[in-house]
């Protein structure tokens, strides 16, 4: 004799009737994909979240960047006013320090100032990140990199100049070294 089982059946939205093993296998599935799409919706929105941060610090540096530029131009036309309103003779020590050039030096933005190798550089101030602001022997006021230059308090001329500098930063490294 053959038995016959009856198995309990629901009803789905489909309107199939399924077993009470199919329809618990569909409810994992279902939780199974909200479980999934919960996670993506969490890694989307670290994700979100991280590139916000980044547009954030660049932001950041392209206003750091910007100021940085104005700045200079600022002091640039400063320095160049300055000069027009005073007549400024470069011949003579003005506030600030004085430098000599070491080498030549070619300005890549308008901003900055040519130096030509023994050159005297007037009113040098030092502006940060290794750049110093100065009026040249041709009376332009600008930016230059300060590892062209030797500063001193006092203007160094005639043909010997740029020895001299170079002689007082060797002074100066032999006193920092001992």
């Amino acid at each position: 004799m053959v038995q016959f089982k009856f198995l309990k059946t629901v009803s789905t939205n489909n309107s199939v009737p399924l077993t009470v093993v199919q329809a618990g296998e569909l409810k994992k599935k279902q939780q199974e994909e909200r479980d999934r799409e919960m996670e993506q919706k969490i890694v989307n929105e670290k994700e979100r979240k991280l590139l916000e941060k980044e547009q954030q610090e660049q932001d950041r540096a392209e206003s750091r960047r910007q100021r940085e530029i104005l700045s200079r131009e600022r002091m640039q036309g400063e320095g160049l006013q300055q000069a027009k309103d005073d007549k400024i003779d470069i011949n003579t020590v003005v506030d600030g320090f004085s430098a000599v050039a070491l080498y030549d030096y070619q300005k890549d933005e308008d901003n900055e100032i040519d130096l030509v190798e023994g050159e005297n550089i007037l009113n040098v101030t030092d502006v940060g990140e290794g750049w110093y602001s100065g009026t040249n022997s041709s009376g332009l006021t600008g930016l230059f990199p300060g590892n062209y230059v030797q500063v001193s308090d006092s203007v160094t001329t005639g043909p010997n100049a740029v020895e001299k500098a170079v002689e007082d930063s060797m002074i100066c490294a032999v006193a920092i070294v001992n």
